[in-house]
């Protein structure tokens, strides 16, 4: 029986996107309105830098976006203010369960990697405080690369970094740009479904769509 390479994105499926309102809530009447605005400010300027070969660091990028979206409202916030939003984000709270199905995965055997948009010492920041850096065999940042997702050369950068083909790696993930990018480069993909997730006429299909990360060791084949 041959274990699974298992690479997990963290913003919307290891940790929960709600932590980008929680650090406004106390600064804001309208923090839902803010937040939702924020992130797709952050994914939008992610996709334009790429778009345009130009290259920053992620939490730059987050930083610029928080900036754009409290403009776009007429919100103004003090830097304190600012920064403690900013530092929420950092570190933001994992979804429930998610050690329970890493330490299930690798009881299993399988292999396990953090792949995401973020840079490397702010991803391993994240996964030392919640106590979980010791499930991940490697923990890949798309700030390696220069690009952010879905640029397909931040999904081969991954293989390369696993040694493993792309067809041999599944990629979790609840952003479903994110898997789109992946099952594009031929990459296996199990998506976290949500009601708002759009079907991409010109990509493959997810292979495994679940209802929640519990559903996912079950769900991938072990043969």
């Amino acid at each position: 029986m041959s274990a699974p390479a298992v690479a997990f994105d963290v913003f919307g499926t290891l940790a929960d996107p709600a932590s980008y309102a929680r650090g406004l809530r106390p600064h804001t009447s309208e923090p839902e309105v803010i937040a939702a605005s924020w992130r797709r400010y952050q994914l939008e300027v992610s996709w334009l830098l790429t778009a345009a070969d130009r290259k920053l660091d992620w939490s730059t990028v987050t930083a610029q976006a928080l900036d754009m979206a409290l403009a776009a409202t007429h919100v103004e916030l003090g830097e304190q203010q600012r920064a403690a939003a900013l530092e929420r984000v950092a570190v933001p709270e994992l979804f429930d369960g998610v050690p329970e199905v890493l330490d299930e995965l690798s009881t299993r055997g399988a292999r396990l990697a953090v792949f995401s948009n973020g840079d490397v010492r702010g991803l391993d920041r994240i996964l030392t405080e919640h106590g979980i850096a010791d499930r991940f065999e490697k923990v890949v940042g798309c700030s390696e690369v220069g690009a952010f997702k879905p640029a397909p050369e931040t999904y081969r950068h991954l293989a390369a970094r696993l040694e493993v083909p792309l067809e041999g790696i599944w990629l979790v993930s609840g952003n479903p740009f994110d898997c789109a990018g992946a099952a594009l480069v031929g990459m296996r993909v199990a998506q976290l479904a949500s009601p708002a997730s759009p079907n991409y006429p010109f990509a493959p299909a997810p292979e495994v769509v679940l209802d929640g990360l519990a559903q996912l060791p079950d769900a991938l084949p072990w043969e």
